[in-house]
């Protein structure tokens, strides 16, 4: 256990309190962040029917079970407190309001990213000094994606954290090489994979530190206190068995896990074809060699983003920088944190999707190599007497400004009042009840949530009912939550009906609870129908469906659209300066427009 002096606490006490009032008001933000975090809370709240097998294998189920731990402690804290006296007390809040469950299960991520600070600091004093620990610490504390996986329901942030840990007990396998550092790096790597599959490369660093004790052991240089071979194989069995326990439907429905992952490979081979063309004459090597350089090549790109999604471009330049110097060095260390990387910049692009979220487990490492290199830049620069150790500080502290700007701003986006409850409360002030309302539903989990009637809820009960019957194994829940609103109508109501521009047809799935047709009809059809209002959302640029890019993509929506500017009156547009952008991947504040078509 590595000593902490007084400095020590106050640096990091600093450090983790600024990482958390960054993280903290995303925690309560009233919407779902991403289609993705709704279904991992529907999933999680699924749990509490006795059915435990998660029936989505896209990713190991740990996650899962670590929200619903989460949502389970809810329960508890508002049963003490008299909030709810029953399951079905709620169950029915989780329908009638859905912002607990979301800081609930946020809380979690939240937790996980706060951990993951810790342990890069450790890992930093471990091998470098404290002064490294604290620089990396302070960068991966500001480092923007990671700020957004530790606010939102997904896998990532828990995935970070156990394969930094992994990381921390490798480096003392290095150090000391005891039977219980194979044994606490084997489980670490265990809850990882059963996290996210991809986690499988941080074995690349057991490996090479295994090989490297193989040589020390070979050639007198350090005692060896546990058998390298003996130790693999220790890892080996101790990550199965922590995945095996930690994620058990993988193996009790693997039918529906093998065939998961083989669409889910397939889709991702696909789909990196695009950043990988080569001539039709090029050899078959010659072929995957010009894929593997641009795949390479793009997913270190995406790392400088100027939306600042990913590192931010002066984290990422020095990260880079970090990288070089340590080839240049390649000491033992160097060459254990760069084993990591080959899997993250090189194997995974060739099979998945390349996203800036995807190497977000390898964003700790490269953050550690850039603050050696930052105090390895200090140390030259104190023995030539060419700067002093408080200019450089100054200096790391214009380094992190970028990203402290951005992270100030992005705090602000979230304290705003979103645009859909500006509308929602525009619309309840300003319609009368009873109208008919058309609501654009671009995003399922993102809807203006407007208070129903009990007839329009009725007339989506039936149409729900008839929708079910024809989905193999339907296991969701669309009819309670249906028949919950029913019992529950709050004034003002209105008659709601959705449509969705996108190519998904009738949009449902098991998990979720509202479906909306995708066919579109005319403006003239709508009046005739009875719809006096229509309610659209835009959640970035390339969402303007009266655009001429849309008129050949889908002219159906681009003729409704049209005619909704030109013949329609708009009554009321909700939307903040620069909104519209891509600064927060998943999708806060859109532009909302109110059109009357009377």
């Amino acid at each position: 256990m590595q000593r902490f002096e007084k400095i020590d606490i106050i640096a990091l006490f600093f450090i983790l309190s600024i990482a958390i009032l960054i993280r903290l008001p995303g925690l309560f933000y009233p919407f779902p962040f991403s289609g993705d975090a709704s279904d991992y809370l529907q999933i999680a709240m699924k749990f509490g029917t006795g059915d435990l097998n998660p029936h989505y294998f896209t990713h190991p189920s740990l996650s899962l079970y670590i929200t619903y731990a989460a949502e389970v402690a809810l329960f508890v804290f508002s049963y003490l407190l008299g909030f709810v006296h029953s399951v079905s007390d709620f169950s029915r809040l989780y329908f009638r309001n859905l912002l607990p469950f979301l800081v609930a299960g946020r809380i979690s991520s939240m937790l996980f990213g706060i951990g993951t600070i810790y342990i890069v600091y450790l890992i930093g004093k471990k091998i470098w000094s404290r002064d490294a620990a604290l620089c990396a610490s302070i960068m991966l504390a500001l480092t923007p994606l990671h700020i957004i996986e530790s606010q939102t329901i997904r896998i990532r942030s828990i995935a970070t954290f156990f394969g930094i840990l992994c990381l921390f007990f490798i480096f003392n396998i290095l150090e000391k090489g005891r039977k219980r550092d194979y044994i606490l790096a084997g489980s670490s790597l265990g809850f990882a994979l059963a996290t996210e599959y991809t986690m499988i490369f941080f074995a690349f660093p057991i490996l090479t530190v295994i090989i490297l004790r193989m040589l020390g052991q070979k050639y007198n240089k350090e005692a060896i206190s546990f058998s390298p071979v003996k130790g693999l194989l220790l890892v080996c069995i101790t990550a199965l068995a922590v995945f095996v326990a930690s994620t058990p439907y993988t193996f009790f429905d693997y039918p529906a896990n093998v065939n998961s992952l083989m669409i889910n490979l397939q889709y991702g081979v696909e789909t990196t074809q695009y950043t990988a063309s080569t001539n039709a004459d090029s050899s078959y090597i010659v072929a995957k060699l010009k894929k593997v350089m641009i795949n390479l090549y793009y997913n270190i790109s995406i790392l400088f983003r100027n939306d600042m999604s990913a590192m931010g471009k002066v984290f990422a330049s020095v990260s880079m920088a970090g990288v070089m110097f340590a080839i240049y060095k390649r000491d033992k260390k160097d060459i254990i944190l760069l084993s990591l990387l080959p899997g993250y910049f090189l194997i995974q692009p060739i099979v998945v999707y390349p996203l800036p979220r995807m190497v977000l487990m390898a964003y700790p490492v490269l953050i550690l190599l850039a603050s050696r290199f930052l105090m390895a830049s200090l140390e030259w620069g104190c023995k030539h007497n060419k700067v002093q150790k408080w200019v450089f500080y100054l200096l790391i502290f214009v380094l992190v400004l970028p990203n402290l700007v951005w992270s100030v701003k992005h705090t602000n986006q979230l304290l705003r009042k979103d645009t859909r409850i500006m509308a929602k409360d525009w619309i309840e002030e300003n319609i009368p009840a009873g109208s008919h309302i058309l609501i654009e539903s671009y995003k399922l989990s993102n809807l203006i949530s407007l208070n129903e009637s009990k007839e329009s809820l009725y007339g989506k009960y039936l149409q729900y009912k008839s929708i079910i019957g024809k989905i193999p194994d339907y296991k969701g829940h669309a009819l309670l939550r249906k028949k919950i609103e029913m019992e529950n109508v709050q004034e003002p109501a209105y008659d709601v009906s959705h449509f969705c521009p996108r190519s998904f047809g009738i949009l449902h799935d098991e998990f979720t609870s509202i479906i909306a047709n995708q066919n579109v009809s005319s403006i003239d059809e709508y009046r005739r129908r009875g719809i006096d209002y229509v309610v659209v959302a835009r959640y970035k640029p390339s969402d303007d469906f009266s655009s001429e890019l849309m008129k050949k993509k889908q002219p159906g929506f681009h003729n409704v659209f049209k005619t909704l500017d030109r013949e329609c009156k708009l009554v009321k547009t909700f939307s903040y300066k620069n909104s519209l952008t891509e600064s927060r991947r998943p999708l806060i504040n859109p532009e909302i427009k109110i059109y009357s078509l009377n």
